[in-house]
């Protein structure tokens, strides 16, 4: 493959928002100068990076936060690359708001979020080799294993983006695996400090991650 850009698609996570610290008990949040996104690309040779993480969005656009801009829709807007990372969901299980229904495997709509993967699948498809499609369900969080407004757990959303990402032939990168526990206090303080955004230090750690299993296909 000519590694030329690299495309990332996604959440605040992606686009390398964090908590740098908190102030009097509230978070006060940064941006990267090199997310995971930005690390992949140094370590697997592509000379550019398009990044289109925007904070609070969705993959569905029935999640009440910035539905304009949820996943399914605004991608019809990114430029096309050579390659493109999808990390996206977390926000679909859990936001300030309403929770996105889970929804059945025959949804084809955006009407839930198995529908809305079809429909971001179905774009991204039009203009990729699915080979160099590679999907990263969400990384651990705080608190994941509580179900939220609908019912389910991150672990559901999770399943579903497996499901509908190997039904379309791409690549799927186990977000689970990232060696970060938000749930243990000494770690959580280290690389995710409000349970939820990697810090610099957590994005080295999700771009090694990433990087590996990249590398397990195109090689070095």
């Amino acid at each position: 493959m000519d590694r030329k850009k690299l495309i990332a698609i996604g959440d605040s996570i992606t686009r390398g928002t964090f908590v740098s610290h908190f102030d009097g008990g509230e978070p006060i949040y940064v941006v990267s100068d090199a997310p995971f996104a930005e690390l992949v690309r140094r370590e697997l040779g592509f000379t550019e990076l398009l990044n289109y993480g925007a904070n609070g969005i969705a993959v569905s656009s029935t999640s009440r936060p910035n539905p304009e801009y949820a996943v399914c829709r605004f991608v019809d807007e990114t430029e096309t690359g050579d390659c493109v990372l999808l990390a996206c969901g977390t926000n679909d299980f859990q936001n300030s708001f309403d929770d996105v229904e889970l929804g059945a495997e025959t949804d084809e709509t955006d009407v839930s979020f198995y529908g809305a993967l079809f429909v971001l699948y179905e774009k991204i498809r039009e203009h990729y080799d699915p080979k160099n499609v590679w999907v990263v369900t969400p990384i651990p969080r705080r608190y994941e294993q509580e179900k939220n407004k609908k019912g389910y757990v991150l672990d559901d959303y999770r399943t579903a983006i497996e499901r509908r990402a190997q039904a379309f032939g791409f690549h799927v990168v186990d977000g689970r695996k990232v060696a970060i526990n938000p749930e243990d206090e000494n770690q959580r303080a280290k690389l995710m400090p409000d349970g939820l955004h990697p810090n610099d230090d957590g994005h080295r750690v999700m771009a090694e991650y990433i990087t590996e299993k990249m590398k397990e296909y195109y090689g070095n």
